[in-house]
């Protein structure tokens, strides 16, 4: 074999270029541009399916705390509003207390009025009788 000449075998590349085999090769390139192609198609819808979620998310978050700031609104005005009405019984209670009072101390001037009608009386007649004795002296 040394009287032969050396060959060199073939390189892959150019091996490939001749033939059926060259035509699957351009096949796969074109299959590799449209997976590319519609990978990078799906990864925009994905993107922009993404940036529709986050806002979705954004503007529910935003409901969210608008309805908690009102439950807390509304949470301080029925306390409020419970507080007024215990405010409002207590302040019948003291009114009633008051009228009761005033009842009492009505019922007192009445008295104390008609005893000092008695008393007016009283001395009045006795006035005269006192006028008589000293007279009689």
């Amino acid at each position: 074999m040394p009287d032969q000449p050396e060959t060199t075998p073939e390189s892959v590349e150019t091996a490939n270029t001749t033939g059926p085999l060259s035509a699957l090769e351009n096949k796969g390139e074109r299959l590799r541009s449209i997976l590319r192609i519609a990978f990078s198609a799906l990864l925009g819808v994905l993107m922009m399916g993404d940036v529709a979620l986050y806002s979705l998310h954004q503007a529910m978050k935003s409901q969210v705390d608008s309805q908690e700031h009102r439950i807390e609104r509304l949470n301080s005005m029925i306390s409020d509003l419970l507080m007024t009405n215990r405010n409002a019984e207590k302040i019948e209670k003291i009114e009633q207390q008051v009228n009761g009072i005033d009842g009492q101390v009505q019922a007192i001037t009445e008295t104390i009025k008609a005893q000092d009608k008695k008393a007016d009386n009283l001395e009045a007649e006795l006035e005269p009788k006192k006028k008589k004795k000293k007279k009689k002296r």
